[in-house]
């Protein structure tokens, strides 16, 4: 007779305990439906973290060749009133919708240098960041140009501000203005202007 009672507990135990387990597992799904999912903080780089129901994620307004608004932050959703904040919803089963996708280049500065009388690159190279659909570009002064012929754009990122500039010079590529970039190009046309004369 007890032995019969006790089976009949731990049948018991066990029908409970699946009941208990698919509760639970019912609450899982139900918690990870309602999970958002958006990449949060001040700079876009922390990895997607959950946001509440039905909420939008936001970044900050791109602008090509100048970055992101560093004064708004990444998020679930903009606020009320906050400017310059743009927001996307995320595709089924997908999260950060609003990861930084865009891309990292580098251009130069140049400073005019009195004593030779001419524009130079300065030694740090400026943090460009553009699109994956715009065309990476730096911009410098114009080998002759002088010093009230140029004025530096966007600290050297993107193309020239006005195309018909002829003190202004273009290039395409990562670092493409820097000082050894630029010799490596003007130095061979100018000799060869040269011979020409």
């Amino acid at each position: 007779m007890k032995s019969v009672i006790f089976v009949a507990l731990v049948l018991l135990y066990t029908v409970n305990a699946g009941k208990v387990v698919k509760r639970d597992n019912h609450e899982d799904e139900a918690d990870s439906e309602d999970a958002y999912s958006c990449v949060q903080g001040p700079d876009g780089k922390v990895e997607s973290s959950d946001c509440e129901a039905g909420d939008k994620c936001s970044s900050p307004t791109f602008v090509d060749y100048q970055g992101y608004n560093s004064e708004v932050e990444w998020g679930c959703g903009c606020a009320d009133g906050v400017d310059d904040c743009d927001e996307c919803e995320n595709e089924d089963g997908a999260s950060g919708c609003n990861a930084d996708k865009s891309q990292k280049f580098e251009c130069y500065n140049h400073s005019w240098n009195a004593e030779s009388a001419a524009w130079e690159a300065v030694a740090e190279a400026t943090s460009c960041h553009v699109s994956a659909e715009t065309d990476v570009k730096c911009n410098s002064p114009a080998p002759l140009a002088l010093e009230d012929e140029w004025e530096s754009f966007q600290s050297g990122c993107g193309p020239c501000a006005n195309d018909e500039n002829e003190k202004c010079v273009s290039c395409e590529g990562d670092g493409c203005n820097s000082a050894a970039a630029l010799a490596a190009f003007f130095l061979p046309l100018m000799a060869a202007l040269y011979a020409l004369m």
